[in-house]
């Protein structure tokens, strides 16, 4: 069955484009490695996506981010207007074209929350993105400007109740638990996690890339059974499930990521507010 490949055949174009890239870059530095995940996701995802490293924008010059966004590059512009593709230069993109906000860490560190490469830092960006405020799009919107009205409920159990949410995420290719020691072997990650330190009060990742073989997703736990009904962590009702893989751990989480995207249907830009700010500047 060739759907059942997909998994594996994500994993087979992530080995070969590491592999490639690697070639130019020695992955020493996070920003290499960001733009090695930038080219990997160019080739991987629909050509409906722009992605690009950079800052979540909002129309009150609110941002936040620093990594890898990825927007809709057919109904958005860029705020910067630089030439697309170019990844080691970084854009600017309005809230409102944002499907997703991704962190990505050449080497991420569990027990240190004071380093640039920690789990801390990377889910506190995550959650600095997903606290941005944008206005959200209603389950029974027909499109961008058109609402069903009264008369009519839409339910989604176990989702967002708006269908703009921002997938955040976390990519990493090695684990350690500090700078200093060793690479944490794929069966002691489970053990690592349970010590990793994580910023409180925040907004949670919806998927975390933990090195080759683990990854972090969320599930809703129901009679002892864990559900993935949905790509997105629901705060109150979901848990970050760790498991180990089989395949490719990266190519998994791009599979979640590719489910996740396909059901994100975005608002609008706030074109009338802007062109209204111009022609009456006082408004």
């Amino acid at each position: 069955m060739a759907y059942a490949k997909l998994i594996e055949n994500i994993a087979n174009a992530i080995d070969n484009q590491l592999t490639e890239i690697s070639i130019r870059y020695n992955f020493d530095y996070g920003e290499e490695f960001e733009i090695a995940i930038c080219t990997l996701l160019s080739k991987i995802l629909p050509d409906s996506y722009g992605i690009c490293r950079g800052f979540v924008v909002t129309p009150s010059d609110e941002y936040a981010g620093d990594d890898i966004i990825i927007y809709d590059k057919d109904r958005f512009p860029t705020l910067r207007l630089l030439a697309r593709d170019k990844f080691d230069r970084k854009q600017e993109i309005p809230i409102e074209a944002v499907y997703s906000y991704l962190e990505a860490k050449h080497t991420l560190h569990l027990l240190d929350s004071n380093s640039g490469q920690s789990i801390y830092k990377a889910f506190e960006q995550v959650s600095k993105v997903k606290s941005l405020s944008r206005d959200k799009r209603d389950l029974l919107s027909v499109d961008a400007y058109t609402n069903l009205g009264t008369g009519f409920s839409a339910e989604r159990p176990n989702w967002p109740n708006y269908t703009n949410p921002i997938f955040g995420g976390i990519i990493s290719r090695f684990i350690k638990n500090d700078s200093s020691s060793p690479e944490v072997k794929p069966d002691s990650v489970s053990e690592s996690m349970k010590k990793a330190i994580i910023p409180p009060n925040i907004i949670y990742p919806d998927l975390v890339v933990l090195g080759q073989k683990n990854i972090l997703y969320p599930v809703i736990l129901t009679d002892n059974m864990a559900n993935y009904d949905s790509p997105f962590f629901i705060d109150g009702k979901s848990t970050l499930l760790h498991t180990a893989t089989t395949n490719s751990s990266l190519a998994l989480g791009i599979t979640m990521l590719l489910f996740a995207l396909d059901t994100i249907k975005l608002g609008k830009m706030p074109y009338q507010k802007i062109i209204l700010k111009q022609i009456i500047p006082n408004s």
